[in-house]
């Protein structure tokens, strides 16, 4: 069984049966992947704790017919002020939306890596960067309901921008604003 240990951003995290969880990690040297946590839905899980959408770890996974945490080390947790709530943190994890909608499985991404430790570093989001650097450019978009060039959201989902009078149509939780 291979084993790695790498760096990563926890973008996601949910159940998986009655005593697991289960994890989606963009990793440093692997890219985006998911992984189960044995145990990790246990009050006494010593794993499970680190898993805080957003927060940086240090991971150690073992590879057979799935990955699986076997070691964590917490390296940074995403802390918003009250003040940053609205502005850096909610579009956070907007950019964490993105990639686990985007990002194709077990590839990774120098640049992409990088700009998102920035982000974090410097408490500012550029979506616009992000969906350049995964392929989808604002500047040459058009709406995917009317083509219309003033484009105003991206929807994952579908993978297409949207106007601002079609993205009215649009649940706004799934929309990225941009």
């Amino acid at each position: 069984m291979p084993e790695y240990v790498t760096r990563a951003v926890v973008l996601g995290v949910g159940e998986r049966n009655g005593r697991d969880r289960r994890v989606d990690l963009f990793t440093e040297e692997l890219g985006r992947l998911e992984a189960r946590i044995v145990g990790g839905r246990r009050m006494t899980s010593k794993l499970g704790p680190h898993f805080g959408l957003g927060n940086r770890v240090l991971v150690r996974l073992v590879h057979k017919h799935q990955f699986t945490v076997t070691g964590v080390v917490g390296d940074a947790v995403l802390s918003c002020r009250e003040e940053d709530v609205v502005s850096f943190c909610t579009r956070f994890l907007g950019v964490l939306y993105l990639l686990r909608a985007l990002q194709a499985p077990l590839v990774p991404d120098e640049d992409v890596w990088n700009a998102l430790l920035a982000s974090v570093d410097r408490h500012e989001v550029d979506y616009r960067s992000f969906l350049r650097m995964l392929g989808y450019d604002v500047q040459f978009a058009l709406c995917g309901m009317c083509g219309r060039s003033d484009v105003r959201s991206f929807f994952a989902h579908d993978q297409m921008f949207l106007c601002m009078q079609c993205a009215a149509g649009f649940p706004e939780r799934e929309l990225v604003t941009l």
